[in-house]
């Protein structure tokens, strides 16, 4: 695939000078970018109280699940309808269930030495026979410091993990979400607070506007593709300040990419996003507040 077959589209019309819609990848980008086929609709949810707000969501067995990660040892799930909104069912779980990203296996980080800033991350697998999780061992290392914490995403079928502060610099690692095993690791610019989403092809990775890098070195590029049987990153060739959100879906990727001063995220502060049965779904939860608003927009 032609990770730099892109298009764009004016659907950010409320913040055209500032920002550009980019969709990566997709041959029939444009068609599919340029169709409405409703209002976005929305359902408020209660969360954790909590100075922050940790969310994110997937599917499990037809429904939407939506995970608040911002306990230490208890979290909070919840089972949405697709269509409606409706919440099925929610309620208190421990904080190492996979279930908590809709997924069948989940990144846990510990500091396992008092005193040591050096965290490691195993992959929590959950059994749905038995219904319990199982905890691997160690696949990754990094420091515990504010811009060398693992962030992670899913798609595609795997789990990509990332971190710019491993033993070994920066890299990433495709796991599978059904025994939990690291299938590829894949070095990469030392990087730091990235966008991340993944598709059916592979990795998109995108600058946030808290990216940072090797002091004296250059502007490294805005965004990059990982795929699934590569063995180094892609270069897209996209000019921008930074990007607001990447949302993969299929073999393309949509990204907000910020060109110009002036933009203002409008529903809060984005924690997760995904897209499933022909609507994409926006995750919203702002800092310290009590309800997180989860969005359908239909594609």
């Amino acid at each position: 695939m032609k990770s730099s077959a892109r298009h764009l589209s004016s659907l950010v019309c409320s913040a055209a000078a500032a920002t550009a819609l980019v969709v990566l990848g997709a041959a029939n980008a444009g068609a599919s970018a340029s169709s409405g086929a409703g209002e976005p609709t929305h359902v408020g949810l209660s969360v954790l109280r909590s100075s922050y707000y940790m969310g994110s969501l997937g599917v499990l067995g037809g429904r939407i699940v939506v995970g608040d990660e911002t306990g230490g040892a208890t979290c909070r799930l919840a089972f949405v309808q697709p269509r409606s909104l409706g919440v099925i069912s929610g309620g208190a779980t421990p904080c190492n269930d996979p279930r908590l990203t809709g997924e069948g296996a989940a990144p846990v980080e510990s500091l396992p030495r008092v005193g040591s800033q050096t965290g490691v991350v195993r992959i929590a697998t959950w059994d749905r026979g038995t219904g319990t999780v199982h905890l691997g061992p160690v696949i990754m290392r990094y420091g515990n410091y504010s811009d060398s914490r693992p962030e992670w995403t899913y798609g595609g079928g795997f789990l990509w993990l990332y971190d710019v502060g491993t033993p070994s610099g920066a890299e990433v690692l495709r796991v599978s979400v059904s025994t939990g095993q690291v299938l590829a690791t894949v070095k990469m610019p030392g990087l730091s607070r990235l966008v991340l989403s993944a598709g059916a092809d592979g990795l998109w990775m995108g600058q946030s506007v808290e990216t940072g890098w090797p002091s004296g070195k250059p502007r490294p590029p805005l965004l990059y593709f990982v795929g699934v049987h590569t063995t180094k990153p892609e270069v897209v060739p996209e000019a921008g300040l930074h990007v607001d959100w990447l949302l993969a879906s299929g073999h393309g990727a949509w990204a907000d990419v910020q060109t110009g001063k002036g933009f203002r995220t409008p529903f809060g502060s984005l924690q997760a996003n995904l897209v499933y049965a022909g609507a994409a779904y926006v995750l919203m939860g702002n800092q310290g507040a009590t309800e997180a608003a989860l969005y359908r927009i239909p594609l």
